[in-house]
């Protein structure tokens, strides 16, 4: 999306909160947010200004459970679909 004119932060939007809201589940997910369940992408940089950031995975959790970190993967396959 960023190579066709969108900025990184709109790009970020459309994947988070933008889909949240077109699914109906903006008041339980798409922000980070004190009540809200998030699923977390930690990358290394500021992806407002460069979202080739994405390539740089520092931390990936899902339902509040690590799943990445640092190069070490925390789920077998029988537990990814939880």
């Amino acid at each position: 999306m960023v190579e066709y004119s969108i900025t990184p932060v709109q790009a970020i939007q459309t994947a988070t909160s933008n889909l949240a809201k077109v699914l109906g589940v903006e008041n339980e997910r798409g922000l980070v947010k004190e009540g809200l369940g998030a699923d977390l992408l930690v990358v290394g940089g500021d992806l407002s200004r460069d979202i080739t950031r994405l390539n740089d995975v520092k931390l990936v959790t899902l339902g509040g459970k690590r799943m990445f970190e640092d190069g070490v993967r925390y789920v077998g396959i029988i537990n990814m679909f939880m």
